[in-house]
């Protein structure tokens, strides 16, 4: 737990390399929606589907729409960073979050149900993981915190487990 900052406040930053890491994620969606792009923009031009001023604004407004992804990909990553913050204490999870939308979900440790710790290859290659936590309730049943180390994510997991296992009886 190191690797994270904690404030005065007790909340926690996500670690660093998440910064790298949804930026690599968000290349790989630009390049699939690359991808798909070209594909429909060659069939419709091969095939005559539109008029050349239908298929200019096509293609006007999807390079511009590819622009605006292209840009996200170097600044989302670090503002995600700056603005989401966690807290794990004796009530519970408080995962802080938004850059222009903020949210705040606090999960309490009794509607805890049960945890996970999950990896893709992506925050595998990163030594990144996401805590997934299961709660009792149909709202909001699942709550990730993506971003932190994978060491971190484990400490977390054992530290919000071990008292449900305690108040569980078990």
């Amino acid at each position: 737990m190191d690797v994270e900052a904690a404030r005065a406040d007790g909340l926690r930053e996500l670690d660093p390399r998440a910064i790298p890491y949804e930026s690599t994620v968000r290349w790989v969606r630009i390049a699939v929606e690359a991808l798909l792009f070209f594909v429909f923009v060659g069939l419709a031009f091969v095939d005559g589907w539109f008029t050349p001023a239908v298929r200019g604004l096509i293609l006007s407004c999807a390079l511009l729409l590819l622009a605006i992804e292209v840009v996200s990909a170097f600044v989302m990553p670090r503002l995600h960073h700056r603005y989401t913050r966690y807290r794990v204490d004796e009530k519970g999870l408080e995962i802080r979050r938004g850059v222009l939308w903020r949210s705040v979900v606090t999960v309490s440790r009794t509607r805890v149900q049960h945890l996970d710790v999950s990896q893709g290859p992506i925050e595998r290659k990163y030594g990144l993981a996401r805590l997934l936590v299961h709660t009792a309730g149909t709202g909001d049943a699942v709550v990730g915190l993506p971003g932190i180390a994978e060491e971190t994510a484990r400490a977390l997991r054992d530290d919000l487990g071990a008292w449900t296992t305690a108040v569980d009886g078990v």
